[in-house]
């Protein structure tokens, strides 16, 4: 086919549509046929062969059918009705009338025939063309031709909507792709760019030297790629062989530089007058050279108090380490005689340089106090007084009766009062007889022992279990309640070995309706078990436990959810009730025992007492305990200045106190006011306690009331009575 007009048949392939006219597509014969351009331009396709004016290839007026007759139908005649017969109108009857329907006959309405109506496209459809490469297409500045079929008053006629853009010759650096070639390209491949910013007349010039870059194909287009760096003038360095500075030469030194020296110590370098010698790049006649501008000064012999920092220590020193200056301004004779002293200042390094420093205070003389034993005024001698202050003391005498309801005086101690300590014991055991013959309450087990014996004299029961795993006990039923109970016992370990099995020498067992502890006792330490194998607490008082030396006290507690252990002065870590077992111990039962598990186990007892009066607490939180009005010479005392001294024993966490007050005369002691309490000894009485009548009180406090006690004892008071001597 003939293909004038265009730039080839590929082209016009590419950009080939599909077009549907009045329902019918063209066929590939269609396509094959006559020419490949018509009066709508590039892209289209018609019969250019025929000169028809329409789009078939037969020389009728219809556009689409190639069936020699002028209308669209294939059915022969000139009409589009379809029909067979050969009149005009198109409505498919036999009359000639001009209608103005849309039903295709050739009067002026808007089909798509080729009639008087003018139309030669369908509105809305495209042409698309390219004449470059099709890769091009949308890169860069590159895009295809539109042509647009639209009815601007003329009927349906295609209109370019888009202009054909080709690749273009590109402007390097402009942030445009002129050649489509998907980058901005910098430059073009080969070229070479040569820079260089320094002074006019420096490059090639010693270090100096241009910077050389060569165009190369990047990932992101052609680019200036640095083959060579720039060198500038630098910094001249003096007589190294090379030429920094790029002027041609290398300098003997640089006009204005300096160079510095200096002889001594360093850390007097710049302090005081010391000074570094400096000389000075400089042209004077003869080229650089460089020539002395300012002279060293070092160190020299202090001159002292002057203000002048000769040996550039940092300060201008007042004196000579070492030295020493004694001045005295009493009168003659009087200095070293009584209280009179000349003062005395050593020399010593201050960190701001060396001064005086005063090592004893001048003291000069003085009113003399008679008969004081100090020689105040110097003369040699202290003047006599018929009258004097004389030193006394008050030692504090505790009786046996009780304070308080919180304190007890007993021994010549004070501590806290047992609260709710029972005074008679609900259940009791006492080792001087054998527990087959005491309280039928108490059960006798004898398994397991090879010597049992009560002692009426001391007692004491002793027992022993002799062989393997041998065991025996004494049970009873105390009564316990829920609310509380306490169970205390005495005993000493006679012999025992550890037990590799996990065995024990001695146990007391204590079980209520909720509650179950087991004490176990070993020769240096303690365990606490709830029924299970393993212990909820072991205790060994920091690895000094004897329970071999003598008699022990064993105190368990049961209070509200809780079990407490004490023994003697120390207090066992407390075990939470809710952890202890229960199910294994009959309600209310107590019983101790000594154990030879695979060893000889040998105790003495010497009591068990249960008590269940409800929730018992070994001690009062807190307790005082107030002095009678104490005066004691019965003449003019003055307390100020003594001293309150005192010993306690102060378990962890308590805590013993102590307050003073003073009247005039012991009628007026109830109205005055206590001091603030003392907590450690010795104390120097203050002031306020000014009176010759004076009275303490000592607070003794515990944080828990199941914490041990605080003892107090031993309180004294210093003092000074006026006595006259006639």
């Amino acid at each position: 086919m003939s293909c004038s007009g265009i730039s080839g048949c590929a082209s016009y392939y590419y950009n080939t549509i599909v077009t549907t006219f009045r329902n019918s597509v063209r066929s590939s014969a269609d396509e094959s046929a006559a020419g490949c351009v018509g009066p709508l331009g590039a892209g289209t396709y018609y019969d250019a062969s025929v000169a028809d004016g329409d789009l078939d290839i037969d020389s009728d007026d219809d556009i689409v059918v190639s069936d020699g007759d002028a209308d669209t139908d294939v059915d022969g005649d000139v009409d589009t009705d379809g029909d067979t017969d050969t009149d005009i109108d198109a409505d498919g009857d036999a009359d000639t009338d001009t209608d103005v329907d849309s039903d295709g006959d050739v009067d002026s309405d808007s089909d798509i025939d080729v009639d008087e109506d003018g139309e030669t496209c369908l509105v809305g459809e495209e042409i698309r063309s390219y004449s470059g490469n099709e890769e091009e297409i949308g890169v860069g500045i590159c895009q295809e031709g539109v042509l647009r079929c639209e009815d601007r008053g003329e009927g349906a006629l295609f209109y370019e909507t888009q202009p054909e853009v080709l690749p273009q010759e590109e402007v390097f650096g402009n942030g445009v792709d002129e050649d489509c070639s998907g980058y901005d390209d910098e430059c073009a491949d080969g070229d070479v760019r040569i820079t260089y910013d320094g002074p006019e007349g420096t490059e090639g010039i010693g270090i100096c030297q241009a910077q050389i870059e060569n165009c190369v194909d990047s990932e992101t287009g052609y680019v200036y790629e640095v083959i060579q760096g720039q060198v500038l003038p630098g910094l001249e360095i003096p007589r190294n062989g090379v030429d920094e500075n790029c002027d041609g030469e290398d300098t003997f030194c640089i006009l204005e530089d300096e160079r510095r020296g200096y002889s001594g110590d360093p850390e007097t370098r710049g302090i005081g007058p010391c000074q570094d010698r400096i000389e000075t790049c400089e042209d004077r006649g003869e080229g650089a050279q460089y020539y002395e501008t300012q002279p060293e000064v070092l160190p020299q012999a202090e001159v002292f108090g002057n203000g002048i920092d000769e040996n550039c220590s940092g300060y201008d020193d007042e004196c000579a380490d070492g030295d020493e200056r004694i001045t005295y301004e009493g009168p003659e004779g009087t200095a070293g005689t009584g209280i009179c002293q000349a003062q005395i200042e050593n020399c010593v390094d201050s960190g701001t340089g060396y001064v005086y420093e005063v090592i004893q205070e001048q003291v000069l003389p003085a009113t003399e106090i008679l008969a004081n034993g100090i020689d105040e005024n110097c003369d040699g001698e202290d003047a006599i007084d018929p009258c004097s202050w004389e030193d006394g003391a008050y030692v504090a005498a505790f009786g046996d009766d009780v304070a308080s309801e919180e304190v007890v005086i007993a021994g010549g101690n004070v501590w806290l009062r047992e609260n709710d300590s029972p005074e008679v014991w609900t259940s009791r055991y006492d080792g001087d007889v054998d527990p087959a013959l005491a309280d039928p309450a108490w059960i006798h087990n004898p398994t397991g022992w090879g010597l049992r014996e009560a002692n009426p004299a001391t007692g004491i029961f002793h027992s022993n279990t002799i062989g393997t795993n041998g065991m025996g006990r004494i049970e009873g039923d105390c009564g316990f309640n829920n609310d509380g109970w306490i169970v205390q016992s005495s005993f000493q370990i006679l012999s025992a070995e550890n037990d590799p099995d996990g065995g024990f020498a001695a146990a007391i067992f204590v079980g209520d309706t909720r509650r179950y502890v087991r004490v176990s006792f070993l020769p240096h330490s303690i365990q606490i078990f709830g029924g299970a194998a393993v212990p909820l607490a072991s205790y060994d008082a920091a690895g000094t436990l004897d329970l071999t030396s003598g008699y022990n006290v064993v105190r368990i507690v049961g209070a509200g959810n809780n079990v407490y252990v004490y023994l003697n002065d120390f207090s066992v870590p407390v075990i939470d009730g809710e952890s202890l077992m229960t199910a294994t111990m009959p309600i209310s039962l107590v019983y101790w025992n000594d154990c030879g598990f695979g060893n000889d186990s040998e105790i003495n007892w010497d009591y068990l007492y249960c008590n269940n009066e409800g929730e018992a607490l070994p001690y009062y939180a807190s307790g005082t305990l107030v002095s009678e009005a104490i005066w004691p010479e019965g003449g003019e005392i003055n307390f100020v200045g003594g001293a309150l001294t005192w010993s306690a024993v102060e378990p962890s966490g308590t805590s013993v106190r102590l307050a003073l007050r003073s009247a005039e005369t012991c009628d007026e002691i109830e109205g005055a006011i206590w001091t603030s309490e003392f907590r450690r000894s010795p104390v120097i009485i203050p002031a306020e306690v000014a009176g010759n009548c004076l009275q303490y009180r000592a607070t003794l406090t515990s944080p828990s009331p199941f914490e041990a006690t605080p003892i107090l004892s031993d309180i004294r008071l210093s003092y000074e009575a006026w006595v006259c001597v006639e």
